[in-house]
């Protein structure tokens, strides 16, 4: 015997509020499937007919459809702001780098990502890139809303990520022809304003560089800034004190610049990676016992936990990028930023930051 229509209908109501429920909250998807009319009515204890009235009661309301012979799903279309109180899941994507080292920038992005995602409400996948990945595949089974992409980032990535119509934020100062939402450093600017302040105010008359390979944009675009600094302060450029390596190898650019005529330089620009060979090279050598060290600036401070007191200076107090990326995938998302969104930041404050 039948429930009494009432007793139907309310118990078609209580099923379709929990199933808004897990809609509103994230844990049922654009797109994804209900399951079966008998599937949902053993799940929830009643009979077929309460169940399909539940449904028509979601249907009513635009929040699923159902596509004959294949079943129930959320609304693929489902306007995002009627989610957008439940947890997003975003994907940090290091492309074609496997085992980043730990001051590698995607793990200073992945750390301050991690950081800011409980005030976006955001729960934060990694991924380094395994044998043949594919990106977009990666985000459908691991149901992900949006992607940051950091990494050996390319054009051909960026079109598989358009092709695909998905979220996603290249993270980083890379030289792109494809049209991609990306954020990155004035890396130029901020380098030669923070360099040049500090050339002019020690009087430094050598400058050398530890950096990257050549072949990123952002090691040219901090040979850049501190070529404009050096030239701002009517020094000479040496392109022998400006060490370009695959593997910042802080060790081995000591060794070339520390030897090189007529003297070791004052001051060394080097990067994060670069950090740790640099230090071994001062350690060894004893250069902190006998004030030859020269003035250490670094790229990125917040990195520099180890030994801090070896640093002098910084260009960025901490990952500027880090800081900013989910706040702006956020926007991508929502739609409150035009993609393809690009965006050149330059850090806050204006000043070197000294810790001597």
């Amino acid at each position: 015997m039948h429930p009494p229509l009432k007793e139907r209908l309310s118990h078609s109501r209580e099923i379709a509020g929990r199933i808004s429920e897990s809609i509103y909250t994230g844990r049922l998807l654009p797109g994804e499937k209900l399951g079966s009319i008998r599937c949902l009515a053993n799940r929830f204890g009643v009979g077929r007919q309460v169940i399909l009235s539940a449904i028509g009661l979601l249907s009513d309301s635009g929040l699923v459809v159902t596509k004959a012979k294949t079943g129930t799903y959320v609304n693929p279309t489902l306007d995002r702001r009627l989610v957008k109180d439940r947890t997003k899941r975003i994907g940090l994507l290091s492309w074609r780098i496997r085992k980043p080292p730990q001051s590698a920038f995607s793990i200073r992005l992945l750390q301050n990502v991690l950081r800011t995602a409980p005030q976006h409400n955001c729960e934060v996948f990694w991924q380094a890139e395994m044998a043949a990945l594919d990106p977009v595949q990666w985000m459908t089974e691991a149901r992900l809303d949006a992607l940051l992409v950091t990494g050996l980032v390319d054009d051909d990535l960026v079109r598989t990520l358009n092709q695909a119509k998905v979220t996603y934020l290249v993270v980083g100062n890379y030289e792109l022809q494809e049209p991609a939402s990306q954020i990155s450093l004035d890396l130029v600017q901020d380098a030669r304003l923070v360099l040049g302040r500090l050339l002019a105010r020690h009087q430094f008359r050598r400058l050398a560089l530890a950096v990257g390979p050549a072949d990123l944009a952002a090691t040219r675009q901090l040979c850049q800034g501190a070529k404009l600094a050096v030239n701002d302060n009517k020094m000479t450029w040496q392109e022998e004190l400006c060490v370009r390596d695959q593997n910042e190898n802080g060790f081995a650019a000591m060794k070339q610049v520390m030897t090189a005529a007529p003297g070791p330089p004052d001051a060394i620009l080097l990067t994060a990676r670069a950090f740790p060979g640099v230090a071994q090279y001062i350690f060894e050598h004893r250069l902190h016992r006998n004030n030859k060290k020269p003035f250490l600036i670094l790229d990125f401070c917040d990195t520099a936990y180890f030994y801090p007191e070896m640093v002098d200076a910084c260009i960025y107090e901490r990952e500027v990028l880090g800081d900013i990326a989910l706040e702006r995938l956020i926007g991508l998302y929502f739609g409150s930023l035009d993609q393809p969104w690009r965006e050149n930041v330059t850090q806050r404050t204006r000043q070197a930051t000294t810790t001597t």
